[in-house]
């Protein structure tokens, strides 16, 4: 997402997809699925830093792979994309300015603030991946706008599988807790993380639009 969000949105998925249905066709850019190979894209050559990046991530995608979470169906699903985006060099470390992370289609950035910390890298991962197995079955169509409902279904998706792994390494790990995540499993307690997400995908009326 851009970073203009609300607080406690995750994902460039919001901005990309509620931009898309105000965008002309001539600008849009499709996204091919969980990679660009479809586009005929060559692979970039990887350097040594990459492949650092790629060793690092495969361990985190390796953990999650062991974890509850990541035995589960949707679990297996979500290591599946996140091993075939790593091993062509797509998920990296960046500035995503206010971000957590986000995802564009074609590539994973994780903010370059988690560096170091491994409990977040990992839940960034899951809900990242959660978005990369959605767009890989619901593929973007030209011209057509965004299914506003299947976005947030999509971003609700991503923030429970968060939240899911984060309760487990915070636990496994005893890793300090994290802000914005606990305000999440508060809202999830009680009932009104769907409206938050909501929030982030339908605004109201500005009075000058009212009859």
């Amino acid at each position: 997402m851009g970073n203009n969000r609300k607080q406690g949105t995750t994902s460039s998925e919001n901005n990309k997809e509620a931009g898309d249905a105000g965008t002309s066709c001539l600008t849009q850019s499709p996204l091919a699925g969980i990679t660009g190979a479809d586009a005929g894209t060559p692979p970039r050559v990887l350097t040594e830093k990459d492949k650092a990046v790629i060793e690092r991530m495969e361990t985190f995608i390796l953990f999650i792979e062991g974890t509850p979470f990541g035995r589960k169906p949707e679990g297996r699903d979500i290591v599946k994309a996140l091993r075939e985006l790593n091993e062509m060099g797509n998920i990296i470390f960046a500035n995503t300015g206010s971000g957590r992370g986000d995802w564009d289609g074609e590539v994973i950035r994780v903010s370059d603030n988690y560096e170091y910390r491994e409990p977040i890298i990992i839940v960034e991962l899951v809900h990242e991946g959660t978005h990369a197995v959605f767009r890989k079955h619901n593929p973007p169509v030209p011209c057509v706008p965004a299914d506003v409902k299947k976005t947030i279904a999509d971003e609700l998706n991503s923030q429970l599988n968060q939240l899911e792994m984060y309760e487990y390494v915070r636990k496994l790990m005893r890793a300090a807790p994290d802000p914005d995540l606990e305000m999440r499993l508060e809202l999830r307690k009680t009932h009104k993380l769907k409206a938050f997400v909501e929030d982030q995908f339908i605004k109201p009326a500005s009075p000058a639009s009212v009859p």
